[in-house]
């Protein structure tokens, strides 16, 4: 299928530079070389949109045995985009169907699936808290929140990636410690911050970030090498998980704005430095989407033209990547099963929409 955008004047000059040397060159500092399309993303967002309120139109059907895959950002989004009618009717087919509200228990039911379902149980729960809290649904946000409390572990400072309570990750921490900024558990969210803080500063400059601490305070750098990805990015290999980073950046950034506290944008900083040593297709869609939210934030605290430049290329890749029905894809190649392709296709669109949604209110459009 033709893609919508065929402009990629910067991604050529992008290909011909390291990213470091891209991302952290402060020569050509005029802004409007790189000027970032108000009126290209509101026109790529409306296109996301129609795109995907036509595929969730009757997406909560008994036809349909869906996982949660598809939906937890996807009703989050419905909650962004003012159609709260529509999100909380699918909220409650998430919340009786599949949760059965029972989300405790179906966290630990969870923890029998393998890969990232298993490796990452609690990240769609926060999601769905943050629907929650943004429809206004108050008894069933503070129960899915307590859940969610139940592994936080004080003595570390953060939260448990999953329900074997081993391990401690960065992107599990980011999103629950934003949610709890949300909610208000600026201590919690501090904690959250001071751990992805003590991430970086461990790592000793290597090529590799390390993504987990087990509880006795070790970065975890031994895993079979199918699931490599989940315990490591190796900036000297192509391919790797970049959405870590991203979501580190992010949060870190507002956290810094919630809080004041100056280490936490240092740490955001030092998150985006990692970024310059990774190899080119960090700036390529789809692994760049929550690289160029972080990039927003941090142009949008310190102003300097090196993440402004960096996110405009992102945007432009991301700008060419939508099919001209409106939806994001991921490649028929990318390994993902067929036959539940399209629930990754509507998911990508979400959150590809999501963090557009929050570049825009970065970038002040």
């Amino acid at each position: 299928m033709q893609q919508l955008v065929q402009n990629d004047h910067l991604y050529a000059e992008q290909r011909k530079n390291s990213a470091a040397a891209l991302l952290f060159c402060h020569t050509c500092d005029d802004r409007k070389r790189y000027d970032i399309g108000q009126k290209d993303l509101k026109t790529i967002f409306r296109l996301g949109k129609n795109a995907f309120l036509k595929n969730t139109a009757n997406i909560a059907s008994a036809e349909r045995q869906l996982d949660i895959l598809p939906l937890y950002k996807a009703v989050y989004l419905l909650g962004k985009i003012t159609y709260p009618s529509r999100a909380k009717r699918l909220f409650k087919w998430v919340w009786e169907f599949i949760l059965r509200e029972d989300p405790d228990t179906w966290v630990k039911e969870r923890s029998t699936y393998d890969g990232y379902m298993k490796e990452f149980t609690l990240y769609p729960l926060g999601w769905l808290t943050m629907a929650a809290i943004e429809l206004g649904i108050s008894d069933i946000s503070y129960k899915l929140y307590q859940t969610l409390l139940a592994y936080f572990d004080n003595h570390a400072g953060a939260f448990f990636t999953n329900v074997e309570r081993d391990t401690y990750d960065i992107i599990t921490n980011a999103h629950l410690g934003l949610l709890s900024m949300q909610y208000g558990r600026t201590d919690i969210a501090e904690m959250t911050g001071k751990f992805l803080e003590s991430i970086m500063e461990d790592q000793g400059g290597s090529h590799r970030l390390l993504l987990r601490r087990d509880t006795s305070g070790a970065l975890l750098d031994k895993a079979p090498e199918k699931d490599s990805k989940l315990i490591r990015i190796d900036s000297t290999i192509q391919g790797q998980d970049y959405f870590h980073l991203g979501y580190a950046i992010s949060y870190l950034s507002k956290l810094f704005s919630h809080t004041g506290n100056r280490r936490f944008l240092n740490s955001a900083i030092a998150y985006a430095d990692f970024v310059q040593k990774c190899r080119m297709d960090v700036f390529e869609f789809p692994g760049n989407r929550k690289i160029a939210w972080g990039l927003s934030c941090l142009w949008a605290r310190t102003e300097e033209i090196r993440y402004y430049k960096a996110l405009s290329i992102m945007l432009e890749n991301m700008i060419s990547s939508q099919y001209r029905d409106g939806l994001w894809r991921y490649r028929k190649d990318s390994g993902i099963t067929f036959s539940i392709l399209e629930d990754y296709n509507l998911d990508l669109t979400s959150e590809t929409m999501i963090v557009l949604l929050d570049v825009m209110h970065e970038l002040k459009m």
